[in-house]
């Protein structure tokens, strides 16, 4: 197991193709360890700086399953390779090599509210948890001496990783190691590795003008060019990165004008909405399965409003057709008879009236 732990071979962002180099990929791993899960033994030598935490962790468990497992480290375990070390039933390292434990770290690019760096925050100690819990397993320390050991990062070598309980035996040989001039790099065991993965490098790697480097290459003269010149020798490579440019400033663009309008339509629809009665409308309109603009808010309430004075007025005319109204005949008044001319038989009626009273009063026609 020599490189960088990973879950999937890392791709090349501009070309596309698998990245060069070594690399454990847990899914490689996978099939691999399917192809020996009978064997009565299994010998596992590590070179690596660690990476992906949870694919170190898989690798681990997987390994811890067999039998007769034996882990070696060939020049440096760190971090998540660190861990992996610790699933041999024996572990052995050279007079030279290195086994670093730290704390977990994560990668961050974007904005974040409290909530979202809290949650952050959880997960990380999770897998502190994690790994001391595993650390403290197979080395029979103290969980305080190995969560401080974890936490400082702690660079450990040869016999004081035995010592520390980390390693069972001690290989009689060492193995190459060395570092960079400029400490970019260190050569362990001919693995070239970033120093930049370690955080904190062991000062007992000694450094090396050499190390991490070809000497034709080292000697070979930068050649420096224009943007011209570099059009003109590399017209593909240009090429690829303007396009990549302009594919990024198009999509912020795009998704600047996406953000834009949404707001606005969220604006116009606060504009009208203390004229709906129907606040769950409102709602669905904002943020529902089907958002709406303000006009389609409007239009939607209209038709609901008129619904309901549809509805309204059919409810009223069932409950006048239920009453019964229509089968009712009116009844006479005062001797007028229904369905006659109620004016001319008022004016009878009154004319009468008057006679009668003019008789009671000796009011009669005149004789001659």
């Amino acid at each position: 197991m020599y490189g960088e732990v990973v879950e999937e071979h890392p791709i090349d962002f501009w070309t596309g193709k698998p990245v060069e180099g070594l690399f454990i990929v847990l899914t490689d791993f996978l099939k691999d360890i399917d192809n020996i899960k009978n064997a009565s033994s299994v010998k596992v030598r590590i070179n690596s700086p660690g990476g992906d935490l949870e694919a170190g962790v898989a690798i681990y468990n997987r390994l811890k399953a067999m039998k007769n497992v034996t882990t070696i480290v060939d020049g440096i375990a760190a971090s998540a390779a660190s861990l992996i070390f610790q699933a041999g039933d024996t572990r052995q390292i050279y007079q030279n090599s290195q086994v670093m434990v730290h704390s977990a770290s994560m990668f961050l690019f974007d904005y974040y509210n409290l909530e979202d760096l809290q949650e952050a925050e959880k997960q990380l100690a999770a897998a502190n948890d994690q790994v001391i819990g595993t650390y403290v397993e197979r080395t029979g320390r103290e969980r305080v001496k190995v969560k401080h050991m974890v936490e400082d990062t702690t660079w450990m070598t040869g016999q004081e990783i035995i010592d520390e309980g980390f390693a069972d035996e001690l290989i009689q040989a060492k193995v190459p190691m060395a570092m960079s001039a400029d400490k970019r790099f260190v050569i362990s065991n001919g693995l070239r590795i970033d120093s930049r993965v370690f955080g904190k490098i062991l000062p007992s790697i000694k450094e090396t003008a050499d190390a991490g480097t070809d000497p034709a290459k080292s000697k070979k003269e930068v050649k420096r060019m224009t943007l011209d010149e570099l059009k003109k020798e590399e017209p593909d490579l240009v090429k690829s990165i303007e396009d990549a440019a302009k594919a990024t400033v198009d999509t912020e663009t795009i998704a600047a004008q996406a953000r834009d309008a949404e707001r606005q339509r969220i604006r116009d629809i606060e504009s009208i909405e203390a004229t709906i009665a129907d606040k769950d409308l409102v709602n669905a309109a904002k943020f529902g399965d089907k958002p709406m603009d303000a006009k389609e808010l409007a239009f939607t309430a209209m038709q609901k409003q008129a619904q309901i004075g549809n509805q309204i007025l059919t409810d009223m005319k069932a409950d006048a057709d239920d009453s019964g109204a229509k089968n009712v005949e009116p009844e006479p008044v005062d001797g007028i008879v229904a369905g006659k001319d109620d004016k001319a038989q008022k004016e009878a009626k009154d004319k009468a009236d008057i006679e009668a009273a003019a008789k009671a009063l000796g009011f009669g026609k005149e004789t001659k």
